[in-house]
C-alpha cells in the first residue's frame, strides 16, 4: 500500500514552505511511516483541492471544514490515524484529555500567529508570495491566486489585531512581560507536559511544525522568531526532532559570518538595497507597542476651542482688512481718474 502526501514545496531549508504541510509530514516521520510526497504549487493540484492532503490506494482523506491549511492538516492527520498509525494510542484516557487540552492551546495561539504573519502582515505575505508563487506560476495566476488566499485569511481574522495575535502567542496577557510566556515556559521547561512522556506524541508533530517554521522562515514576524531562537531549551528540543526524524532539508540554515554578510551587502545593487529598506515589519510584529492617540483632557479641549476661536477672529480681521483696503484703493483710483479727466477738460476749455 503506497501512502502519498500532497503538500507545498520545500523552501527556506524547510520540508515545506507551509507550517501546515510540515505538521502533516512531521506526523508521518515521527510515526516511522514510509510515504511518497508530491509537491503542489496550488491546492487544486491535490485530490481534495486542499493542501496538505493524502491518499492511500483508493482511499483519499476527507476535505476539511473550510478552516484553511491547518484545517486541511487536521483532516489529513485524522486520515493517518484511521488508515496508517495512531501516535497517541499508548496514552491513558486522562493523558489523552491532557494532551488534547494542550494541543488546543497551541492551536488557538500559535496557529493563529502563523497564519497571520504569513497572510495578513504585508512583509510576511511578500516573502511568502515571492518564494511560493513567483516564477512558479504564469502571470496573472502568480498574482491572483495568493491574493485570493490572502483575502480569505484576512476575513477570518478581521475581528482581531496584530498586537493581540502576536502577544497572545508570546505572552498570556497583551504587553505584560511579567506573565508566563506561552512559547517559552509552556513548551521548553522540563516539568511541562511534553517531558512527562518519553514516547513521541501527535503534539510533537504540531510543535515541530510551528517551531521549525519560526526559526527558518523569513515570512515570520521578528517577535516570534526572536522568542524561539532566544530560548536554549526550546532550541535543543527542536534540534532533537530535526536531527532524529528529518533529513537535511529540514535543518536550520547556517548563520553567515559578519564578513560574509558585509561582502554580500557590498555587492547588492541600489534597487535591492532600496527594496530591503522598504520591507519593514510593523511595530506589533517586532514586539513594540504601537503609538495610540490619547484622549485630550478637559483643559486641553478648552484651550483648543479658544485657539480655534482666535484663529477664526484673526482670519476674519485679515479678510476685512483686505476687503476694505481694496475698496479704499478702488475709490482712490476713481478719484484720481476723475481729477485727471477734469484737468484735461479744463485745459481744452482754456485753449
Amino acid at each position: 500500500m503506497v501512502l502519498t502526501l500532497y503538500e507545498h514545496p520545500e523552501g527556506w531549508g524547510l520540508p515545506s514552505m507551509s507550517a501546515a504541510s510540515i505538521y502533516a509530514e512531521a506526523y508521518l516521520r515521527l510515526a516511522g511511516v514510509q510515504f511518497s510526497r508530491v509537491n503542489c504549487t496550488t491546492p487544486s493540484q491535490s485530490p481534495t483541492g486542499q493542501l496538505p492532503a493524502a491518499e492511500q490506494d483508493a482511499a483519499i482523506c476527507d476535505a476539511s471544514d473550510g478552516r484553511g491549511e491547518f484545517g486541511a492538516a487536521r483532516a489529513t492527520i485524522a486520515f493517518f490515524k484511521k488508515h496508517v498509525h495512531e501516535l497517541d494510542d499508548h496514552l491513558s484516557v486522562a493523558q489523552k484529555a491532557e494532551m488534547l487540552a494542550f494541543s488546543s492551546l497551541v492551536e488557538s495561539k500559535l496557529e493563529v500567529a502563523t497564519e497571520y504573519t504569513c497572510w495578513c502582515d504585508p512583509t510576511g505575505f511578500a516573502e511568502l508570495k515571492k518564494a511560493a508563487y513567483s516564477g512558479k506560476l504564469p502571470f496573472p495566476l502568480s498574482y491572483f491566486i495568493p491574493l485570493s488566499q490572502q483575502r480569505e485569511v484576512k476575513q477570518k481574522y478581521a475581528h482581531t489585531t496584530a498586537e493581540k495575535v502576536y502577544q497572545g502567542a508570546v505572552f498570556k496577557e497583551p504587553f505584560r512581560p511579567d506573565q508566563a510566556c506561552l512559547i517559552g515556559l509552556r513548551l521548553s521547561i522540563k516539568a511541562t507536559f511534553l517531558c512527562r512522556f518519553t514516547a513521541i506524541l501527535r503534539l510533537d508533530a504540531l510543535l515541530a511544525a510551528h517551531l521549525l517554521f519560526y526559526r527558518s522562515s523569513p515570512a515570520v514576524a521578528p517577535i516570534l522568531k526572536d522568542k524561539v531562537t532566544s530560548l536554549s531549551p526550546l532550541c535543543r528540543y527542536t534540534d532533537h526532532l530535526t536531527s532524529t526524524f528529518f533529513s537535511s532539508t529540514a535543518s536550520v540554515p547556517p548563520q553567515k559570518s559578519a564578513k560574509q554578510a558585509a561582502e554580500e551587502t557590498a555587492s547588492w545593487s541600489d534597487a535591492a538595497k532600496a527594496a530591503e529598506e522598504t520591507a519593514s515589519w510593523p511595530d506589533a510584529a517586532k514586539g513594540e507597542k504601537a503609538q495610540t492617540k490619547t484622549e485630550p483632557t478637559a483643559q486641553e479641549k478648552e484651550m483648543l476651542r479658544y485657539g480655534r476661536m482666535w484663529l477664526f477672529g484673526a482670519g476674519t480681521a485679515i479678510a476685512a482688512y483686505v476687503l476694505l483696503c481694496g475698496n479704499y484703493v478702488q475709490s482712490t483710483c476713481e478719484l484720481v481718474d476723475s481729477f485727471e479727466t477734469a484737468s484735461v477738460a479744463g485745459a481744452y476749455a482754456g485753449s
